[in-house]
């Protein structure tokens, strides 16, 4: 359980109200708010309720601290820069084993070493489904 004191103070700014219109509210003195907000008393669960009615909160908000707003940039860039690297590392895994095919019919007649193609089958395509994880 975090601060209740410093939610309580957070909810209150946010809904615009000073620490006398909070009391005058909950039928309680500004020394008691203000005892809530730093810590020397804790409201009980009744004026927990009456608390979050007043500031128009849920009462885990009051617990627990209000919502903080996700951040949806960062996974953004960072499913960009997955999906970048898994096209990349496929478009060249189709590439080599395009290249390597090619090199070995024009070199031997036919496929003898299939040494590239292992390692793009068994190199290559789990390190691209991995990325996918």
């Amino acid at each position: 359980m975090r601060d209740i004191g410093k939610n309580i103070k957070t909810l209150r700014i946010r809904r615009g109200m000073t620490q006398d219109e909070l009391a005058e509210a909950l039928y309680v003195t500004r020394q008691t708010v203000s005892n809530y907000e730093t810590g020397r008393s804790r409201p009980d669960v009744e004026m927990l309720l009456r608390i979050a009615e007043v500031l128009q909160a849920d009462v885990h908000h009051l617990l627990y601290g209000p919502p903080v707003p996700v951040d949806r940039r960062k996974e953004l860039r960072q499913f960009l820069i997955c999906a970048g690297t898994v096209v990349l590392l496929w478009t060249g895994r189709l590439a080599l084993r395009y290249w390597s095919l090619d090199f070995l019919q024009e070199h031997y007649g036919s496929v003898i070493c299939e040494l590239p193609l292992y390692l793009t089958d068994y190199g290559v395509r789990p390190a691209t489904i991995l990325l996918f994880g």
